[in-house]
């Protein structure tokens, strides 16, 4: 039967990577297709040739069928986008260009379909839609948290001043000590905003990176912080194979991840503890951060890695965007952030495909 493309000019079109497809318009079934659409579907031509079209479009009754003949049959050509299935049963978006044919060369009435995985672009539409919604959620935020600080600050300068004009300096003094508590926590906002921009749009070549010292590093520099004396730091990193990471990424994640369990101490623990390991289990790299401090409530849980959440604003002055860019950074890394509550404190883990580490391995962008 030809069906008006030869075997040649179908080799040259699957080496494109298009896929295309004859429908019988009588009965639905596939006439020919080409390699293609046979890798694309994870099966053989001769296990589509024959199937109907609806064995493959989910979205596609025989009802919606027979109805699209009819339509197609008077525009000719006609575009859309649908989903296909695949051998495994995983669906997948497609964008198609259908054109009809009729009957012709010993060919029953039929159509020729190309089609187009748009799995890709849908992801990037969906991370567009997300990223939208987050640039909203930002600017609402910004509008209100730079907002309610300087006007705060100005009232108590304002009050400041009349209380010096009086002579009354105790007071003064304490106005003073408010707006400058205020003020560091513009300071913070201002700078975490200048980091999440910073984190948003920033491209950085992978570097070999050696895990243990990257901890050493942020061990050092934060050995100042208020709680650090008297913290017990069990260290134990059992992966000590170079990834090949955004180093300065990486190196955030674990600064943070230990910075914050060492800020979030129970106050009331005896023995406050910070476990820090690394290691490999199955195909992915593990890094953690155990502590037995104040832990995160469930009711807040589902949104702690959300912008401007923040669970416990009497113990710091943080913004709520920390474990919001370090969730961001680990997804640019190619991994993900968990949360795992302990029966007392909290457990932090950066988990990463091992291949994503490899040397050569992409960089994603977010």
């Amino acid at each position: 039967m030809d069906i008006s493309l030869n075997s040649n000019l179908l080799d040259v079109i699957s080496d494109a990577g298009i896929t295309v497809e004859w429908v019988d318009c009588k009965t639905g079934r596939f006439i020919k297709v080409n390699q293609y659409s046979a890798e694309m579907h994870g099966m053989s031509v001769e296990e589509i040739e024959g199937m109907l079209l609806w064995d493959l479009d989910p979205v596609f009754t025989e009802e919606m069928f027979y109805d699209f003949v009819e339509e197609l049959r008077e525009k000719k050509r006609i575009s859309l986008e649908t989903e296909h299935i695949k051998k495994s049963g995983e669906a997948f978006p497609i964008e198609v260009t259908v054109t009809y044919r009729g009957e012709e060369k010993g060919a029953p009435e039929h159509f020729i379909a190309f089609i187009k995985d748009i799995s890709e672009r849908r992801q990037m539409e969906d991370i567009l839609v997300q990223k939208n919604a987050e640039l909203e959620e930002l600017m609402h935020r910004i509008s209100h948290d730079l907002r309610s600080p300087l006007n705060s600050a100005l009232r108590l300068s304002q009050l400041t001043l009349m209380s010096l004009d009086k002579g009354d300096m105790d007071k003064a003094k304490k106005q003073v000590s408010t707006l400058e508590s205020g003020l560091k926590k513009l300071e913070q906002l201002v700078t975490d905003l200048l980091e999440l921009a910073s984190t948003q749009g920033r491209e950085e070549e992978r570097r070999e990176t050696i895990v243990d010292e990257s901890v050493d590093m942020a061990i050092d520099k934060l050995q100042y912080m208020e709680g650090y004396e008297g913290l017990n730091i069990d260290k134990d990193i059992r992966y000590e194979e170079p990834v090949f990471v955004q180093r300065s990424r990486l190196n955030n994640i674990i600064e943070n991840m230990i910075s914050n369990a060492i800020k979030y101490q129970d106050p009331d623990e005896d023995s406050p503890m910070v476990g820090i390991s690394s290691y490999e289990e199955g195909e992915d790299f593990y890094f953690e951060v155990r502590d037995n401090g104040l832990g995160i409530d469930e009711q807040f849980r589902p949104k702690m890695f959300k912008m401007f959440e923040r669970f416990h604003p009497s113990v710091s002055i943080g913004t709520g965007l920390g474990l919001f860019m370090m969730k961001k950074s680990a997804e640019i890394l190619g991994g993900d952030l968990e949360y795992e509550p302990r029966e007392k404190g909290s457990i932090f883990r950066l988990k990463i495909p091992t291949v994503c580490l490899e040397q050569g391995a992409r960089a994603l962008k977010l």
